[in-house]
């Protein structure tokens, strides 16, 4: 390539970018349920060049994280009426709903007040494993997010000018290690390996999520009124094992699961009414499809590229695991 084409080339990346961040800034966009996932989701939308308004239940608007001067609006709203959402939302291009699980299920109000605003993309609170998935989708703790998913697709084709994507990532991988969802314990050096811990499953950070969600925005028309899957690596239970050990060498204690015997024991929960165990039960849900066969934990086809997502290489893993030695 020539100096004049090197030359070309970098200007017209350079009016690409320009034009993209006068697009965003231009553009508003509303986060509601600003936790550990929304955070870096709002971090993402801000360096994007987007400005973004915070849904708040309460007055209390301070949410620690965000950059001194950053381009945020806080708007305290009723999660159950849409008046109140409504009002929030009018000029707002966009919607990222970051409830909880336990909050997925009052989506409805948020989606409806989205239309009756004029906003054009709304993304759901869905962040997680495939819930397209047959198996997936009888699960009971994904059955507000079936739900949605049906009424975001009945929305869609009576308002043409509104629009939605699903935005899917597995497990998030940083979150997941601190907390030690994968039944890993990386500083006390115990782990519980489900299915022989061999199971291969997508997992995506949370500031990947992030830059997912700038790439939906970013990309209007390939991504509307659809599902995108994305992961930054595909991984094991026992290669994060093996990572940790290369890293702090240490002797492991293991025991064994099976996620189809934990599964029963979740449905025999739900028939129970035993309300205490049913947080258990669900987390015992979840990890069947991250971890069961046939679930779908491991993603076959991502649009990684189309988001702008780019794969974690062995030193962006192992940097990952690191965090939490």
């Amino acid at each position: 390539m020539s100096s004049s084409d090197l030359s070309r080339k970098a200007h017209n990346k350079s009016q690409h970018n320009t034009a993209m961040s006068s697009a965003s800034s231009s553009k508003r966009i509303a986060v509601a349920g600003v936790g550990s996932l929304g955070l870096p989701i709002v971090l993402a939308l801000l360096q994007a060049g987007y400005s973004v308004t915070i849904l708040t239940r309460s007055a209390n608007t301070k949410k620690e994280g965000i950059p001194a001067g950053a381009n945020v609006e806080y708007a305290m709203v009723d999660y159950t009426s849409v008046s109140s959402m409504k009002r929030a939302l009018e000029g707002h291009y966009g919607v990222v709903s970051t409830l909880t699980t336990t909050s997925v299920g009052a989506q409805t109000p948020l989606i409806e007040a989205s239309v009756q605003a004029g906003v054009s993309r709304f993304i759901p609170s869905e962040f997680g494993s495939d819930t397209t998935n047959p198996k997936s989708k009888t699960l009971p703790v994904y059955g507000d997010k079936v739900a949605t998913q049906a009424k975001l697709a009945e929305v869609a084709a009576k308002n043409p000018s509104w629009s939605y994507t699903t935005l899917m990532n597995g497990p998030f991988f940083d979150w997941c290690l601190m907390v030690g969802f994968f039944g890993i314990d990386l500083k006390k050096h115990t782990a519980t390996l489900y299915n022989g811990g061999d199971r291969r499953f997508s997992t995506t950070t949370l500031a990947g999520v992030g830059k997912a969600v700038v790439g939906i925005f970013a990309h209007p028309e390939e991504t509307k009124n659809r599902t995108i899957r994305v992961h930054e690596t595909v991984i094991t239970q026992k290669k994060v094992i093996d990572i940790a050990q290369r890293l702090d060498p240490a002797e492991w204690t293991y025991q064994a699961a099976d996620t189809e015997e934990l599964k029963s024991q979740a449905f025999e929960v739900l028939s129970s009414g035993k309300s205490e165990q049913i947080m258990g039960a669900m987390l015992n849900f979840i990890l069947s499809a991250v971890l069961g066969e046939g679930y779908g934990g491991e993603f076959v086809s991502t649009e990684n590229e189309t988001l702008g997502v780019p794969l974690l290489d062995e030193a962006g893993v192992e940097k990952v695991v690191a965090q939490f030695i």
